[in-house]
């Protein structure tokens, strides 16, 4: 940026305490991408590579180097294990499982460097279905790959001047994560048009609304109508774009409809972002959001709930607490 644009992205801030707070925010951000001032090149790199090992995990190629890569991990992460789970699970979920000739040098690795502590939090991993090898045929191992070209997770030709696609609001990554495609769905269209893709994916699946009984009038479930929520939608759109519709009022009837999405299990702020990226002018999608869960939560977060009590067993875990992962994929 040039000392103008500087000074009048200082002005918009307005007050010194805001421009205080900016600049400790990009130096914390600067001490987690390159390491701090006094950090090596290795250091300097080291969250790139993870970045890029991310990466090959979504679009599902180069096994052997992420494999690699997690052997030097193991051997640099002192007594904290959550990165080196965490990445494993990732490699397991988005490859379809390992094979068993490839996993079991990881888990000797792995049972070197953090002792037999370890193999609970491997078997912790193997029920919650996030560890699995290739010959097991887990379906939440073979999930992932099922849906990933059908919903288009991968994008490579991002347009960061005008972004149109959730995957831009993915730190810039070209990934969308699979709940916000989901939710894509749903409000274009109906499950129903994916019901191959929502076959693919473990656990139950299905559509309905409240409504009422045509016969007394009670509350009901009954099968989903879209057309009314459609036509809201679509308004909503056609006012954005200055397509001569008249703009929804914030209240009361004919309103911009509301989108509630509720996650069981826990979201990523990731997720957050973009479904806050879906409801903006840039995607057309006519909507507002309100995201619950049970939880805001990360890589680390997840790896420490399957560890359990074991997490009490590692020192560094109990004097430093979490830390985040380098990026929420999954």
């Amino acid at each position: 940026q040039t000392v103008g644009e500087i000074g009048g992205f200082v002005k918009k801030l307005g007050e010194k305490q805001g421009l205080e707070l900016h600049s400790n925010l990009a130096e914390r951000c600067l001490e987690t991408t390159r390491g701090g001032a006094g950090a090596s090149a290795d250091d300097n790199s080291a969250f790139m590579r993870g970045l890029e090992v991310e990466r090959m995990c979504v679009e599902g190629r180069d096994l052997d180097k992420i494999l690699e890569h997690l052997r030097n991990l193991v051997h640099t992460s002192g007594d904290d294990p959550r990165r080196t789970a965490r990445l494993l699970a990732l490699a397991s979920l988005t490859h379809g499982g390992i094979p068993a000739a490839k996993l079991e040098p990881v888990r000797i690795e792995m049972l070197r460097a953090y002792g037999s502590r370890v193999l609970a939090v491997l078997g912790a991993m193997e029920q919650c279905g996030w560890l699995a090898t290739r010959e097991d045929k887990s379906p939440h191992a073979r999930a992932f790959p099922a849906i990933r070209k059908p919903l288009s997770l991968v994008v490579d030709d991002v347009d960061d001047h005008d972004p149109s696609d959730v995957a831009y609001a993915f730190s810039h990554s070209g990934y969308a994560p699979a709940s916000c495609r989901l939710i894509h769905h749903a409000l274009t269209g109906s499950f129903r048009l994916i019901d191959d893709v929502l076959r693919a994916l473990p656990g139950p699946h299905f559509e309905y609304t409240q409504g009422f009984d045509m016969h007394d009038g009670s509350p009901a479930v009954v099968d989903v109508d879209a057309r009314l929520f459609q036509r809201r939608r679509e308004r909503a759109v056609g006012a954005a774009a200055g397509g001569g519709l008249p703009k929804p009022p914030r209240r009361g009837p004919g309103r911009r409809p509301t989108c509630v999405v509720f996650f069981v299990g826990g979201v990523t702020r990731a997720e957050i972002s973009c479904l806050r990226f879906m409801s903006s002018s840039k995607m057309r999608l006519g909507v507002d959001f309100v995201v619950g869960a049970t939880s805001v939560c990360g890589g680390f977060d997840l790896v420490e709930q399957a560890m359990g009590d074991v997490a009490a067993s590692f020192p560094s875990l109990v004097r430093g607490g979490s830390n985040g992962a380098v990026g929420d994929v999954v």
